[in-house]
């Protein structure tokens, strides 16, 4: 089901968890679950963008990408081992679901909100994307920068810190 229940909660769970990351890099204004403004005709010519009112992003924060720029992230979890994926590797997969998440927010983040829009692709035992795998790079860079701490050593915390968001879920579910 991919509405409710373990589904939500783990997503939800990486989401606050990245949030927390975020302020502990030194971000200021992050915000969980902002609205996204209104669209007024700006994206009608672009194919496949959302264009609800009741569009929000999953966590944004101001002063990631550089001082007083807005950046926007938008979070999916998904099982690579889930039987619609068996003929699929796990490149394309990752590929596919950041390139579906381009489309649907890309272009609405950078011409209405005039910010960065990053997909941030997990899977359900830790692996990440190519542009998630950035981000948390960067942010381990900003939180060993504010600590003193080794890039290596906040790197190697901060996976930790995901999988076991993101697998805690998957053992206490039923099956």
């Amino acid at each position: 089901c991919k509405i409710g229940g373990y589904v939500t909660m783990r997503h939800n769970q990486t989401r606050n968890t990245l949030a927390k990351l975020l302020q502990k890099a030194g971000c200021k204004d992050v915000a969980i679950e902002q609205q996204l403004l209104p669209v007024e005709g700006e994206l009608d010519n672009v194919k496949g963008a959302e264009k609800g009112d009741e569009s929000r992003m999953d966590v944004t924060a101001l002063g990631f990408w550089g001082a007083w720029r807005r950046a926007f992230f938008d979070i999916r979890v998904f099982d690579p081992f889930a039987p619609s994926y068996a003929k699929k590797s796990l490149s394309s997969l990752f590929q596919t679901h950041e390139k579906e998440k381009k489309r649907k927010y890309g272009a609405r983040v950078t011409e209405i909100e005039k910010s960065s829009f990053t997909p941030l692709i997990f899977t359900v035992t830790g692996g990440c994307g190519k542009e998630c795998d950035i981000v948390l790079k960067k942010l381990a860079t900003m939180i060993a920068d504010k600590t003193g701490n080794t890039h290596s050593s906040v790197m190697s915390w901060i996976r930790t810190e995901i999988s076991y968001t993101l697998l805690s879920l998957v053992y206490c579910s039923p099956w």
